[in-house]
């Protein structure tokens, strides 16, 4: 039976060691690098570090209770979240990601985690796609200027301010790439992010 794998980028990052103190006080949670793993109501909820979540086999109501708990951990909450849905099923001969739909080799944590994390990087960049284009957006102006009038009409203060928006959106985007411990083939993450000085996820032996 097919179920439902939605994700969401909510924050530029999240305040990760107080979000993982306080929910490992209340839920069934394992902490591992730039990642907080919930098991609720026979579901997962994997938690990154920059800012994005992503839930496996749970409904509106049980997703809404987990956003709402960790709300107060957010870094620079997004105006507007980006969103990713997937259905998904358990027990296939290999995993595969095709036309958002999930298939799973098992319910090892593991394999979950590994697609979350190419789910969650996915959102990422999408989220820094949307601060180029506005900041494309916003600067388109100058050339065309130069090129009538053969100046931009900007102060050297207004035209430092711009470098160095234009240079964060940069950085941002330079930094999530180097996040990479994901490999990608046809789609499908071939590694997650590292965890091995950390033990084994439940459900993964």
């Amino acid at each position: 039976m097919n179920q439902e794998c939605k994700a969401y980028c909510l924050a530029k990052n999240f305040q990760f060691t107080t979000l993982k103190d306080d929910l490992s006080s209340k839920e069934r949670a394992v902490a591992y690098r730039g990642v907080l793993h919930l098991q609720k109501w026979e579901g997962d909820a994997f938690i990154f570090d920059f800012g994005v979540v992503v839930f496996w086999g749970m409904d509106h109501d049980q997703t809404k209770k987990i956003l709402e708990s960790i709300r107060g951990h957010f870094v620079e909450e997004l105006a507007q979240p980006l969103e990713d849905e997937f259905t998904f099923e358990v027990n296939h001969r290999k995993t595969t990601v095709r036309d958002d739909h999930i298939t799973l080799e098992s319910v090892n944590a593991f394999e979950k985690v590994a697609v979350s994390y190419g789910i969650a990087q996915s959102l990422k960049l999408a989220e820094f796609e949307t601060y180029a284009e506005a900041s494309i957006q916003s600067t388109k102006l100058i050339p065309e200027r130069i090129a009538t009038i053969g100046r931009s009409q900007l102060s050297r203060l207004e035209i430092s301010k711009m470098r160095g928006r234009l240079f964060l959106v940069s950085s941002g985007i330079t930094q999530n790439v180097n996040l990479g411990y994901t490999r990608v083939f046809l789609g499908i993450p071939r590694a997650g992010p590292d965890l091995s000085d950390h033990g084994a996820l439940p459900g993964s032996t």
